[in-house]
């Protein structure tokens, strides 16, 4: 005699057949979001954008710009070249819109009047903003600085060379050093020998130190450290 079994019943392989096939559907679903979320990770890090500003050296020219009253809070302004290389690290064409420049003055971030002359390029020439830097490229770019003197400082250069709008800057140097300072006001150790050569000690030097901003167009923005004492 034949026994049917009740519609209700359901018997082990069955059972285990559907569990098996719950789990493969379940790990399916999981490698599938986890996949899409790598593609959209991957397209999100291909499509940043990265922007390295590095500082590279410190220059001066022969005949360095001087202003007596410019400064911040009314201290002298010398002329002075910061040179960057500004370096797109992504995977992608980035566009710089604008930059800022400050100093930073007892913890906080000043712009003083003429702070930042102009932007040069490698042929000196001033650098208009907005810049596209292709995927893997580097500008080097001049920053043309107005530091701003020390008070003490500014009356030594006045007494010397009175109100000009350019002074020899090596002049200038070696006029500071033989009054035991330079143009940041540190205090300076000065040895001429007897042979011409110039040797300038500071002990505990301080130079200002700046903070150089860009802006991307996709108001992404990028800041480097920049000071004297990090030159390479």
């Amino acid at each position: 005699m034949f026994k049917f079994k009740p519609s209700n019943e359901i018997n082990l392989v069955e059972a285990i057949g559907v569990f098996f096939a719950l789990i493969f559907s379940i790990a399916s679903l999981v490698n599938s979001v986890r996949d899409k979320n790598y593609d959209i990770n991957k397209d999100i890090q291909e499509n940043k954008e990265s922007i390295a500003i590095t500082f590279d050296k410190i220059s001066y020219d022969e005949y360095a710009r001087y202003n007596v009253y410019g400064g911040y809070r009314g201290q002298g302004l010398v002329g002075v070249k910061y040179t960057v290389f500004v370096s797109n690290n992504s995977k992608q064409r980035v566009s710089i819109l604008k930059y800022d420049l400050y100093q930073s003055i007892n913890d906080s971030l000043i712009q003083y009047g003429n702070l930042l002359e102009s932007v040069l390029d490698t042929n000196n020439e001033k650098v208009l903003f907005p810049i596209s830097l292709d995927a893997g490229d580097s500008k080097r770019l001049v920053l043309d600085l107005n530091v701003s003197v020390p008070q003490n400082v500014n009356i030594l250069v006045q007494n010397k060379f009175g109100i000009q709008d350019r002074i020899s800057f090596s002049e200038l140097k070696d006029y500071l050093g033989e009054q035991g300072t330079d143009i940041y006001g540190n205090t300076v150790k000065y040895t001429k020998y007897g042979n011409g050569t110039v040797l300038m000690e500071i002990d505990k030097p301080h130079f200002p130190v700046y903070i150089f901003k860009m802006t991307s167009s996709k108001n992404n923005v990028f800041t480097q450290t920049i000071s004297e004492i990090n030159e390479e």
